[in-house]
């Protein structure tokens, strides 16, 4: 693709809706007095940027949609009570929601929260450098410059942060606000992820709307498929593949 658009650049105004593609590489961003000072995006950079866009930009929201709503069909008493909390704050689903409306309800945030600690995010340890003055991890002194890494997976199913941690349990949210800071999937600190406010956008607005405007049903697919999962940056899960029968709801809700 990349290639494609190096070659002809003139594509990019064929497409239906701009890319992220338009502002990198679309000649009209890229003035004669600013080209030397700030020149076009080399192929390696395109290239880098498309890898982030898919892994750390959509499949990282679309594998915690994935496991959440599964467990939410999975859990009857959480799937009902998550509806009937939109129901009450979104009575009419035929018009839609404000996603200021949708940030402060209490059970959908903490299905979410619960959602993004049982599908993780990123489950590649992530390296950093230890700063000049040298810092202490885990009781030991670790000298200035050294390389530490750590995956998210190793707190999110801590048993003594979160009892039970292969359960799907939103209530542990409400119940424990410290448990906040144990909740990594975007990192933290300077180098955390730049698309966090806009993956809880995403998150809000995707599990408020497939559970308040569709009737779902889940058909084969069982908590194992969840279970185990290839370390690709991302976790590619051994159950590809997420089966349910959708029927649209009534815009009521009845």
């Amino acid at each position: 693709m990349v290639d494609n658009l190096l070659a002809d650049p003139s594509v990019l105004h064929d497409t239906e809706q701009p890319t992220i593609f338009n502002h990198l590489i679309s000649p009209q961003h890229h003035h004669r007095k600013t080209v030397e000072s700030n020149p076009p995006p080399s192929r390696k950079a395109l290239i880098e940027e498309a890898m982030g866009l898919i892994q750390a930009g959509s499949d990282t929201v679309a594998n915690t949609c994935t496991v959440g709503i599964f467990h939410i069909l999975d859990n009857s008493s959480v799937h009902k009570r998550l509806f009937e909390e939109l129901q009450s704050a979104w009575p009419d689903s035929a018009v839609a929601a404000k996603l200021q409306t949708l940030e402060k309800l209490p059970y959908l945030t903490a299905v979410i929260k619960e959602s993004l600690r049982l599908s993780t995010g990123v489950v590649t340890p992530l390296a950093r450098i230890v700063g000049p003055s040298g810092s202490v991890i885990g009781g030991c002194l670790v000298p200035a410059g050294t390389i530490v890494a750590m995956s998210a997976t190793f707190l999110h199913f801590d048993e003594e942060l979160f009892p039970e941690p292969d359960r799907f349990i939103p209530e542990r949210w409400l119940d424990n606000p410290n448990n906040n800071q144990y909740l990594v999937p975007f990192s933290r600190g300077p180098r955390m992820c730049l698309g966090f406010n806009l993956a809880w956008a995403e998150l809000y607005l995707v599990f408020a709307n497939v559970i308040r405007k569709l009737d779902l049903t889940p058909s084969e697919t069982t908590a194992e498929d969840f279970r185990t999962y290839r370390e690709l940056f991302v976790p590619v899960y051994d159950g590809q593949e997420f089966h349910i029968r959708v029927k649209p709801r009534a815009a009521s809700g009845i």
